[in-house]
């Protein structure tokens, strides 16, 4: 109280004055801290803290403290003028960050063209309002009041304008101790919007088209530009290896209507709008002069024809590339993508045989070995292949996950299954979302009730999640299962969505519908 009245200096009098020990007046210097800087005082929270040193038990976290808090202020708000481009990221990031991003206000800052339709776009909030539960959590890891997470993360925030000459304005965001988040503005009818941002795929495919069609030729090859400088080739060893994108599109070099819708469509995932661009890339193929560009476009045609699940048409591109590139992974992997969607196993494991026996420590094609049973519903032999994998001594952390999942789906939860889970999380020091999870339903399926509902807990702070997704319903789901709460297992299991735009034969829907299958059975009906 006399720091916030008097000032620092009268209060550390005081505390210098307290009975017992130096330590004694220490803590109280603490204490006192601790209540300046919930009262957002923060430079007389820093003096406070500093007067405490040197506090043995406490130095480093105390130090960290003071210089966060020397500088610190209160926030005040957003406050570039709406003719700065950087003003919609500013109030985009304070709106999710304080917990007031309101669709009014989505809608003022973000613009709707690089989404396909209204669904598109709803379908983007909540990803964007997903920022506002990563601060919520880390106002419950710190122990901070959630006003002084917001004051320290926006009051360290830097928004900068990248150098460019091109349409458009490349706009980067900076947190203290937060990799750099990348956004690409525009002027939209005299407004500055948001167009793209760090993980927009599709959307910079749509909205590029978008610009094309509308004539603003510039801006749509600069924000593509900007999409390729984020990205790096990484062809590696593979002929067709690296993002599609990455290939098709080179900064400062692509240009042109040609060039721009093909490089859109390497990213658009709507089915619609490939539709209408799948003629244009055929002709296109049609006219290819060297095998680079056959290779090129028959990826491109292949990627689509997936996307819209045509086996067949998938299938007659697949093999022009193995014809061309039989060493491929990325071919092979496609290839095989093709006959699982014609569902023409016999095919698949012919094309894998050969090669994993010339081969047969190869990660990627024990992958596809993988892909292949998964698809099949041979979970056996895909944790199998994984097996295979994680003996070989070069196994990924995803490696040790994807086998610990499939033996859910395999219906023998083992020691192995078990071990492998730790394993992933051990090798990513229990940060993941994924493995996590993963551990906690491997754990309620061997019926460690208390640790799958600790680590389901766990898996939904690494994830920013402030309630169960789908996923994690159906970790609950498990631990009902085995509290014979069958009801509530019902519920939960109900709760299980499938994932976005996903047909995948391990997702977790996959699993909840056996789930629910088995709680139907006679003896389950009590």
């Amino acid at each position: 109280a006399t720091a916030a009245t008097r000032g620092s200096a009268s209060a550390i009098t005081i505390a210098r004055h307290i009975d017992g020990d130096e330590q004694n007046g220490k803590d109280a210097l603490n204490l006192a801290a601790e209540g300046l800087w919930n009262m957002r005082l923060y430079p007389q929270a820093a003096d406070i803290l500093t007067a405490s040193l040197p506090d043995i038990p406490n130095s480093k976290s105390i130090l960290g403290k003071i210089q966060i808090f020397s500088n610190l202020r209160p926030y005040k708000g957003a406050d570039l003028p709406l003719t700065d481009p950087r003003s919609p990221v500013q109030r985009l990031m304070v709106g999710a960050i304080t917990d007031t991003l309101s669709d009014a206000l989505l809608s003022e800052c973000m613009s709707h063209h690089p989404f396909a339709s209204d669904l598109d776009w709803k379908r983007n909030l909540p990803q964007t309002k997903r920022i506002a539960g990563i601060f919520r959590n880390l106002s419950g890891q710190t122990g901070l009041p959630q006003v002084v997470v917001q004051d320290i993360v926006l009051g360290t925030m830097k928004i900068n304008t990248a150098p460019s000459k091109e349409a458009g304005w490349r706009i980067v965001v900076e947190f203290a101790g937060v990799a750099p988040q990348n956004f690409f503005v525009i002027n939209e009818d005299g407004t500055y919007k948001i167009v793209a941002f760090n993980e927009s795929f599709s959307e910079v495919g749509v909205e590029s088209l978008f610009l094309l069609h509308h004539g603003q030729e510039m801006e749509a090859t600069s924000l593509l530009d900007w999409k390729r400088d984020l990205m790096t080739s990484g062809e590696g060893d593979d002929p067709l290896g690296g993002p599609l994108f990455a290939r098709l599109w080179i900064t400062g070099k692509s240009k042109g209507a040609q060039a721009i819708e093909l490089a859109a469509a390497s990213l658009v995932s709507n089915e619609s709008i490939l539709r209408t661009l799948r003629p244009q890339v055929l002709s296109i193929r049609n006219d290819a002069k060297t095998d680079r560009e056959r290779d090129n476009l028959d990826l491109l045609l292949t990627s689509i024809s997936l996307r819209e699940e045509d086996g067949t048409a998938a299938k007659l591109t697949s093999q022009q590339l193995l014809a061309r590139q039989p060493d491929s992974v990325t071919a092979v992997t496609l290839a095989g993508r093709a006959y699982g969607l014609t569902r023409d196993w016999a095919s698949w494991k012919a094309l894998l045989a050969g090669r994993l026996e010339n081969h047969p420590n190869d990660r990627g094609l024990l992958l596809q070995k993988a892909e292949e049973a998964e698809a099949e519903g041979d979970f056996s032999l895909a944790r199998h292949a994984f097996r295979t994998i994680l003996d070989g001594g070069h196994a990924l952390p995803d490696d040790y996950n994807t086998y610990a999942w499939l033996s859910l789906f395999e219906g023998t939860v083992d020691d192995q299954a078990l071990a492998a889970a730790q394993q992933a999380n051990l090798l990513t020091h229990n940060s993941n979302y994924a493995y996590l999870h993963t551990l906690a339903c491997v754990s309620a399926a061997r019926g460690e009730t208390a640790q799958a509902r600790q680590l389901l807990l766990e898996a939904m702070t690494a994830g920013y999640l402030e309630e169960p997704n789908s996923a994690i319903w159906y970790g609950f789901g498990r631990i009902y299962e085995q509290y014979g709460v069958y009801d509530a297992a019902r519920t939960a299991y109900r709760r299980v969505e499938r994932s976005e735009g996903s047909h995948s034969p391990t997702d977790p829907f996959v699993l909840a519908q056996s789930r629910l299958k088995s709680l139907a059975t006679p003896q389950i009906q009590r």
